[in-house]
């Protein structure tokens, strides 16, 4: 393997380096050596070295919910983003998300606040002159892109809840489950079900183990619940199985 000289992030817990246009980590921190290579769009972009390795949640201090930055069309949904808002805020678990002050986004910031709770938003720099930012949360961070937006959405959080939401929705819950899936962290992800808005979803995803695409232990990993505390709860008990990607079939010949 070939060694490189680390360029590190204004933050530590983030290490990145560039080798022909391509991003590399090292699964070897202190040596530097390079693990795995990335191709991606910024050369800003990173992965924190914190996510590297699998841990066990001993105290989660924020929650990062995905959610829609529309209302949706049932009042059900907006009603449960505020009741895990103010859960969270009652529990002292900072929210982290997308910061915006608009759709479900907004009402879960709103009712957090509102309940004396920490709200840490993370915007693009194209979404915060669109004039969608929030502008009485306890942080705000403005990044370069949606890459960034995750990574560090990741890096501030113990845990993932997705609500009802669209295509951000969905890729940012399942970005976080392929992390956990490729060992790259061990935070837990879950899906509040509102109105059974993710039945489909969670059928789809029972076919991709029937279809043998997809490990059974790896599709329990994700936590479904319909009500906010009984899902918080969940995620407080919850440890990472030490399990492999990858289905291997054996050859009858």
């Amino acid at each position: 393997s070939k060694r490189l000289s680390p360029v590190l992030a204004e933050n530590d817990d983030c290490i990145y380096c560039t080798l022909e246009k391509k991003f590399v980590y090292s699964t070897n921190p202190s040596s530097f050596t390079v693990g795995l290579l990335f191709i991606v769009v910024s050369s800003h972009f990173c992965l924190p070295t914190s996510s590297l390795q699998p841990h066990l949640i001993d105290m989660m201090k924020a929650v990062c919910v995905f959610c829609g930055s529309s209302h949706g069309k049932q009042s059900l949904f907006a009603e449960t983003a505020e009741a895990l808002g103010q859960e969270l805020a009652r529990r002292e678990l900072a929210l982290v998300y997308g910061g915006g002050a608009v759709g479900l986004m907004g009402v879960i910031a709103d009712a957090t606040l509102a309940a004396g709770g920490k709200v840490i938003g993370v915007l693009p720099k194209s979404l915060a002159i669109k004039e969608v930012a929030h502008e009485g949360l306890t942080e705000m961070h403005i990044v370069e892109g949606m890459l960034e937006r995750k990574s560090l959405m990741a890096r501030l959080s113990d845990a993932f809840i997705a609500m009802p939401g669209a295509f951000g929705t969905l890729d940012e819950l399942f970005e976080m489950l392929t992390w956990t899936q490729l060992g790259y962290h061990a935070k837990p992800s879950a899906i509040l079900d509102v109105d059974h808005y993710f039945q489909p979803l969670i059928a789809q995803m029972d076919k991709m183990v029937e279809q043998e695409f997809l490990k059974s232990k790896h599709r329990e990993m994700i936590l479904i619940d319909t009500n906010p505390a009984n899902l918080l709860d969940r995620l407080l008990q919850y440890r990472q199985p030490r399990i492999s990607k990858w289905i291997k079939h054996t050859s009858s010949d």
